[in-house]
């Protein structure tokens, strides 16, 4: 089982060695309470250092904002991503990605050489409701740090009763979280019993700890990715 938006590389692997794949995305996107401010940071991102990127879906709205404008996609600002995913998403997308960090924000802070933070302008696109682990390590150690809200998320708890009928078939062996949004979403509409029936296996370790934060010891993905959430379901066999 599936709850993340883009499973396609997962599934794939799955698929392929033989599994049958549910695929039942648990958050829905949609545009910030004020789109507006996306807008203005993409036309003034080049008074910044740095431009960062922690999800594929902050580079997805970037990237429209910045085709509505009818402006360059990057300016001069050094592009900053989280993750193997998101770093193939400014790819796709026409970037040269700088740096790469793997982990959660302050994984990301601790990549940048000591002192390097200092004074540094950083531009975060993110979820609305996103993390401050980057933001409050990257200005403890000095930058100076600008939160735009690039989307928002809508849990869909009805996954979590969807999974529940395919656990009382006899279904459903593992179910793979890609984020803490999905893992809350999914808890909204799963008996607290219906955990006991499945290994949960998460993308990473913030979504780890949100899991372990509802009483859930996951399997750990080897790496962030599509193949590492398939290598991580396959080594249950």
């Amino acid at each position: 089982m599936l709850t993340g938006r883009k499973a396609g590389e997962a599934r794939d692997l799955l698929e392929a060695a033989g599994l049958e794949v549910h695929h039942l995305p648990a958050i829905a996107l949609c545009p910030p309470a004020d789109p507006g401010a996306l807008s203005r940071a993409v036309a003034e991102q080049s008074e910044h250092d740095d431009l960062v990127f922690t999800s594929a879906a902050a580079v997805t709205a970037f990237v429209e904002a910045a085709e509505a404008l009818g402006v360059p996609t990057f300016g001069s600002a050094r592009i900053v991503a989280v993750g193997m995913a998101t770093a193939r998403a400014l790819e796709a997308a026409g970037a040269e990605v700088a740096l790469v960090g793997e982990g959660g924000g302050a994984e990301l802070a601790a990549a940048y050489p000591e002192g390097s933070l200092v004074g540094r302008r950083i531009l975060l696109p993110r979820a609305e409701a996103g993390r401050e682990e980057f933001p409050e390590a990257a200005r403890a150690a000095g930058a100076e740090v600008t939160v735009v809200a690039a989307y928002c998320t809508l849990p869909r708890p009805e996954v979590g009763e969807a999974i529940g009928e395919l656990i009382a078939s006899g279904g459903v062996k593992a179910v793979c979280f890609a984020s803490p949004s999905a893992v809350e979403a999914v808890a909204a509409g799963l008996s607290e019993s219906s955990w006991e029936s499945f290994t949960a296996v998460a993308i990473g370790e913030t979504t780890a700890s949100a899991l372990r934060a509802i009483g859930v010891e996951p399997v750990v993905a080897g790496e962030p990715s599509g193949t590492g959430l398939a290598e991580a379901v396959l080594s249950l066999s």
